[in-house]
């Protein structure tokens, strides 16, 4: 059927909308903790990420509880428009896209939660990392705001991503023959909503990959200047 192969070929292309992101996998961002995490014990910020890591599910499945609630009415006028349909095989390929995008939606929203819980690791083991180096005696202050900068730009993809959890794409239908055309809407709004998301959690992970870069720098001036301190004794 026309309608089942040409909407149905849309989705391909998301499939792997976030394998880059997933694969390459810079692991974890503390969006728990404020500017002053870096003054933490380790024992602290492993809490704070286990806190927020819980906090970050339980966000997501209240978000996705939300939606089902929000959309009851529209889920109920589709089922009853749909019904009302008598081409059983439109009705049968329409059943089928709108599952599909509701699967879709919460299988990427998932997996990009699970990538930032990934970031949120990684700075926690970031900031242990500037911690021995204050303790050093190592100035520490540009690592610390590239750690600010980077919880900031996760809070800014998690907030993102419990929104679009929350997203149903449900269609009215006005009858058989706008069928394709309303899929085919609400199939490309889900894209862009997914992109508009995934572009967020690119920012954060360049926020992780300059806390790394300026963590390196301020190690290497700090064995720079121990070196010279030991060779003016």
């Amino acid at each position: 059927m026309v309608i089942s192969i040409a909407l149905l070929s849309l989705f391909g292309g998301m499939r792997n909308t976030f394998a880059q992101v997933a694969s390459d996998g810079a692991q974890g961002a503390t969006r728990a903790a404020q500017k002053n995490q870096t003054r933490l014990s380790p024992n602290q910020v492993k809490n704070a990420i286990t806190k927020r890591r819980d906090e970050r599910v339980s966000s997501l499945q209240e978000k996705r509880q939300e939606a089902t609630e929000n959309f009851k009415e529209k889920r109920l006028e589709f089922k009853n428009r749909l019904d009302a349909i008598q081409d059983a095989q439109k009705k049968q390929v329409a059943q089928r896209i709108d599952q599909k995008m509701g699967q879709l939606n919460a299988t990427h929203t998932a997996r990009m939660n699970n990538i930032l819980e990934s970031f949120d690791q990684l700075l926690g083991r970031f900031i242990e990392k500037a911690q021995n180096l204050q303790k050093e005696g190592v100035d520490t202050l540009r690592v610390d705001e590239a750690i600010s900068q980077a919880q900031h730009a996760i809070a800014t993809a998690q907030f993102a991503v419990e929104a679009q959890a929350g997203k149903d794409y449900v269609i009215v239908i006005e009858g058989d023959e706008t069928l394709k055309g309303d899929f085919k809407t609400k199939i490309a709004q889900l894209r862009q909503d997914l992109t508009v998301a995934k572009n967020l959690i690119i920012e954060a992970k360049k926020a992780i990959a300059l806390v790394a870069r300026e963590l390196a720098l301020v190690r290497k001036q700090g064995r720079n200047q121990n070196t010279s301190t030991q060779s003016a004794r």
